[in-house]
């Protein structure tokens, strides 16, 4: 991503609104530092899984740095960042003697990007540390127990006690649900950005999920248009990815999906139950689109895109051996990251969620919102297939059956 590319902020398009709107990750990193400048006195806080010293890490740092120090300043990064530096899954393929020398360069990076924020006020918390007996499980395989939720938010306080002194609606925060890592890797994301009551929901939800850690899966609704889905990270158990069986079950007109690993488990199952009824009904007006990432193997296997590939390897043998045929696109220009659901042109399902057996198994702690707004919701899907349209160019096709049944 280009420096004019992270400055690009749609005026007309993201202005703040009540009803929020879908941002591209360039359009967030922009709207995020103009957002940040903003708080006098407040909280700027962003959390994701990856933060590595790359042009989109620094752009956040940037926009963390930018803030008032009068405002609380944070920035929150699982412990897989450094674990997995250099696009490293395991501590041993540091042991190549040619990659031992970029590694040291990149981890000397991420340190001072991380002490310059600390310098200039910024609470860093680099949570999930490996310790205790399963230190060595963490340290080799650094997906296991992660905080995969990801989520950014700007609180002005004046705004918010102004709001509550002349008792009108509180307009106060601005809270950015993304699908994206702070990392420069080549992704389709998409963020949602929210503003007024429903974003100040979210943060107070998302602030008290990292303060007291939940112990079972949950749900809430938070407003008349808007749920929020919480796994908890209790391996083999998942309220999200319950959800998403239930909404490809019961999708009458259209399912689209983006998914970064190829469908597997009950998932799979729901989508190709879903592919059979819409076949035998012989209905020409079904949208059934899945897109997925190409995986290709890398060595060694103990990088980031290695581990995918095999998982995903995984997930296309387990379909073949189950005689699936629903369509599915393959991205093999980036990673297809944007994790949504949207079925029936009404509901879309966005957060942190891989929609893969692999993670609930894995114990991954996750979030999800659900929305029925229409101005979200179009948005969302105009991304949707904007994206496949990019994809259907390069893409590699499960079936040569058409899309659109």
């Amino acid at each position: 991503m280009s420096t004019t590319e992270t400055t690009v902020r749609r005026e007309e398009l993201y202005k703040a609104e009540p009803h929020g709107a879908v941002l591209t990750e360039a359009e967030f990193l922009a709207d995020f530092a103009h957002e940040a400048k903003k708080v006098r006195k407040g909280e700027v806080f962003s959390q994701a899984m990856v933060f590595f010293p790359d042009e989109k890490g620094e752009a956040v740092a940037e926009a963390l740095k930018g803030a008032s120090i009068e405002a609380k300043r944070t920035l929150v990064i699982d412990a897989y960042s450094y674990l997995a530096m250099d696009n490293r899954v395991s501590a041993l393929a540091a042991l190549n003697p040619f990659d031992i020398g970029s590694l040291i360069k990149r981890m000397k990076k991420y340190n001072k990007i991380v002490q310059d924020l600390r310098d200039s006020g910024v609470t860093v918390d680099e949570i999930n540390k490996p310790h205790g007996i399963k230190a060595p499980v963490k340290i080799f395989f650094p997906f296991v127990g992660t905080n995969h939720t990801k989520g950014t938010y700007v609180f002005n306080k004046e705004k918010h006690e102004a709001s509550a002194s002349c008792k009108k609606p509180d307009n106060s925060t601005t809270f950015y649900l993304s699908t994206a890592n702070h990392e420069d890797e080549p992704r389709m994301n998409m963020v949602i950005k929210y503003s007024g009551p429903l974003a100040l929901a979210l943060k107070e939800e998302y602030e008290a999920m990292h303060k007291n850690p939940p112990k079972e899966d949950y749900s809430k609704q938070l407003s008349s248009d808007t749920w929020l889905f919480v796994d908890s990270g209790i391996p083999g158990k998942s309220i999200i990815l319950r959800k998403a069986d239930e909404l490809v079950a019961g999708a009458q007109k259209s399912v689209q999906a983006a998914t970064l690993l190829y469908p597997d488990g009950k998932f799979a199952n729901s989508l190709q139950g879903k592919y059979n009824q819409w076949k035998e009904e012989e209905m020409q007006s079904k949208e059934f689109d899945v897109v997925t990432s190409q995986f290709y193997p890398d060595f060694p296997l103990l990088t980031v895109e290695g581990t995918f590939y095999l998982v995903d390897k995984r997930a296309r043998l387990q379909a073949k051996k189950n005689h699936f045929t629903f369509p599915v696109l393959a991205d093999n220009t980036r990673w297809s990251h944007s994790k949504c659901l949207i079925t029936d042109n009404k509901w879309l399902f966005i957060g942190s969620h891989n929609y893969a057996s692999s993670g609930v198994k894995a114990g991954t702690r996750e979030w999800q919102i659900l929305t029925s707004n229409p101005e979200i919701v179009q948005a969302a899907q105009r991304m949707f297939r904007d994206y496949k349209a990019q994809v259907l160019a390069t893409a590699v096709s499960t079936s040569k059956e058409s899309q659109l049944l």
